[in-house]
């Protein structure tokens, strides 16, 4: 009954690669410190640069998940603008005169991330410019055009659009191929965030990632739907000369003549864990057509909880499930503050331990969320969870 977050039950293999990995307690800065290691995470990053169809000069480093992924996409894509325009290197001089009127462009729905990572990046929140999202989560893209031709109009200088496969309450998944479309017009870097739903590219459904191939730089969280323990992340490059922004040079570690590859050199992290061999022996042991039926069984199963709900009167359905994500608010005609019904249901849930629910706004209504991730669980166990939400909920309508 714990359904409330982006937690998924680890692979066996990935749990024995995790105890191998201690065990080695390897950093994966240098070639000398972790050779083999090094090898396999790159043949995993380009195992996956071929999936996403990231093309012939695409690679990629593995991160501790979306946060540092995101935040590395955008601060290439922040040193690229500089060097691009004025030449001006921000490794070695510090933010440029024209940091201020830098702007990020993604969706009201998109991770929060972005605006951490604004603000990381020295651009301030206020770099960050939020366009309008449908009620199914995904960017309106007639917005987005519109919000580009504003901030030109005033003199600013956007510079990177941010795309999400997967929004963290709808499972959402923007048009990227629309969204890059406008990046290519306007001369925007295109950040990709697929941390959720970048597993969708193993399933039968790889086809709504469409666009994704077009990205500068893609987020994937391969301990979300890859069934990896946490933590285990990547950031992928369509060119990846722009690791360059990255480099920086150290006598004792990644000497400049040195001719084996050092993964620091493309890494915001000295330190690194051997991740990649995580995914590695879950691909040989499991398989990506085994991983991704399992991604597929969890949609069919996604759409059956949320079709239960529809049907029963006591409970709402407040938006149509996308990736694997249902979100929903007990209802009542005795009560008029429902907002209040839902927040209270969810802690009493939580601290009697009955079961640990999500709760997030859908269009300005409170909301109770299951997150599906574990592919084991069955409809009876869903008929049991909600049987329970039901019967706290009129239990709390009954005292009011």
């Amino acid at each position: 009954n714990c359904i409330a977050h982006l937690h998924t039950p680890p692979l066996m293999p990935s749990v024995i690669a995790e105890a191998m990995i201690a065990a080695l307690n390897q950093s994966m800065d240098s070639w000398d410190q972790a050779s083999a290691a090094t090898y396999v995470e790159q043949k995993v990053v380009d195992w996956m640069c071929g999936k996403f169809q990231l093309g012939a000069q695409a690679d990629g480093i593995f991160t501790s998940g979306g946060t540092q992924s995101n935040l590395m996409g955008l601060l290439l894509a922040r040193d690229r603008i500089a060097d691009k325009l004025a030449e001006h290197s921000i490794q070695k001089q510090g933010l440029p005169t024209f940091a201020n009127k830098l702007r990020i462009l993604c969706s009201k729905k998109s991770h929060f991330t972005v605006q951490k990572s604004a603000s990381l990046l020295g651009l301030g929140e206020q770099s960050v410019c939020c366009v309008d999202a449908h009620p199914n989560g995904t960017m309106k893209i007639d917005s987005l055009a519109a919000e580009l031709e504003q901030l030109n109009q005033q003199g600013l200088m956007p510079f990177c659009v941010v795309g999400t496969a997967g929004t963290t309450d709808h499972g959402a998944i923007d048009d990227l191929t629309a969204i890059a479309q406008l990046a290519a017009q306007h001369q925007l870097w295109f950040h990709v965030d697929s941390a959720y739903g970048g597993a969708l590219i193993l399933s039968s459904h790889k086809a709504r990632l469409a666009g994704i191939e077009l990205a500068d730089s893609v987020s994937v969280d391969f301990h979300k739907l890859f069934y990896q323990t946490i933590s285990c992340g990547a950031v992928l490059l369509k060119d990846k000369a722009n690791f360059k922004y990255l480099l920086h040079h150290a006598d004792y570690l990644n000497r400049e003549h040195d001719e084996l590859p050092n993964l620091v050199d493309k890494s915001i992290a000295t330190t690194k864990r051997f991740d990649a061999l995580k995914v590695f022996m879950t691909m040989q042991c499991v398989g990506p057509t085994a991983l991704g039926q399992m991604v597929d069984h969890l949609i069919v199963q996604t759409q059956q909880v949320a079709d239960r709900i529809r049907h029963d009167a006591s409970l709402e359905l407040l938006a149509e499930p996308s990736l694997s994500t249902v979100l929903f608010r007990v209802v009542s005609d005795d009560v008029t503050d429902l907002d209040q019904l839902n927040q209270t249901l969810r802690l009493e849930a939580l601290t009697r331990g009955i079961a640990v629910l999500g709760e997030t706004v859908v269009e300005g209504k409170s909301a109770l969320k299951f997150t599906l991730l574990n592919p084991c669980l069955t409809m009876a166990d869903f008929e049991a969870l909600l049987e329970k939400i039901n019967t706290l909920a009129s239990e709390l309508v009954n005292k009011r």
